[in-house]
């Protein structure tokens, strides 16, 4: 996995989110580097968070975002409402950005998240190959 550090460090991400945030952002991390080995991470420590992605750019490059804070993170899907969600588990009120709560580390291993997760990557992927 590539690590564009234009807006910072992975490091200063987990400075500023905790040990609790730390943890969750290092399970994500390795989520995405083992569905994805060739995605981009973005970390944004004024923002709290880490994007990954096919590239540096965060709308239109980024599929996931995960936001840490005090008692849960936000799993969040750039494009989420390209998303097939039979769950009905993905809420935000915006027009393509969605997201889940995440409180614990088997939250990230639930099958729904992991399907989730899977198209978020095949559709950021798909709508560039057809670009």
């Amino acid at each position: 996995m590539k690590v564009s550090e234009h807006l910072g460090t992975i490091d200063q991400v987990f400075e500023r989110v905790g040990p609790f945030g730390q943890g969750l952002l290092e399970a994500m991390h390795a989520e995405i580097d083992r569905r994805d080995p060739e995605a981009v991470a973005v970390p944004s420590p004024k923002e709290r968070l880490i994007w990954w992605g096919t590239g540096p750019k965060k709308m239109s490059d980024g599929y996931i975002y995960m936001i840490a804070f005090t008692a849960h993170a936000n799993l969040g899907f750039f494009h989420g409402a390209n998303l097939p969600d039979p769950g009905g588990r993905l809420g935000g009120p915006g027009k393509m950005l969605r997201h889940l709560k995440i409180r614990t580390l088997d939250d990230l291993k639930d099958p729904a998240v992991a399907a989730l997760i899977e198209a978020a990557i095949a559709e950021r992927k798909e709508k560039q190959k057809g670009s």
